[in-house]
């Protein structure tokens, strides 16, 4: 049964909180080398695994079923392939605010230039090119409620 460690905060706060409130539904994922993870299994989702419980303010966060598992050649791919519907609600349910702050949480490019219009994704020609060079990656979600309580 596959564990997904967080780590991660952005604007709107840290992953774990965002995964107890329901607002981080997902997650995309670098495809693990031996075999990822599959519908039906059970995540176990925990707040910076490898960091004794003492010195964090949360360790298990819950678990859940996993409801799909989708794979991508790149990150670039997966944007071009959901469209700009889709591409907006993959955004929210990933815990970032817009498409620069998912762009900047996958390339470093602080502050990218951005847009998203009925006809698709802009984004500049370097930035594209991050996204490509990502290699594959799997985009996991997961089932609400958790099953279990989070533990301090």
């Amino acid at each position: 049964m596959p564990a997904f460690s967080f780590k991660g905060q952005v604007r709107r706060g840290p992953f774990w909180r965002l995964i107890l409130d329901g607002e981080k539904t997902m997650t995309t994922r670098k495809v693990r080398k031996r075999g990822g993870p599959r519908v039906g299994q059970t995540a176990y989702l925990y707040w910076k695994q490898r960091v004794a419980k003492t010195e964090k303010p949360m360790h298990h966060i819950g678990d859940s079923t996993i409801i799909s598992v989708k794979r991508y050649p790149n990150i670039r791919k997966l944007l071009l392939s959901l469209g700009a519907k889709g591409s907006l609600e993959y955004i929210k349910a990933e815990g970032f605010d817009n498409l620069g702050e998912l762009v900047e949480w996958w390339t470093g490019v602080e502050s990218p230039t951005y847009g998203i219009t009925e006809e698709g994704i802009l984004l500049g020609y370097e930035v594209m090119n991050l996204l490509e060079q990502s290699g594959p990656v799997e985009v996991i979600e997961w089932a609400y409620p958790l099953m279990e309580e989070a533990e301090p």
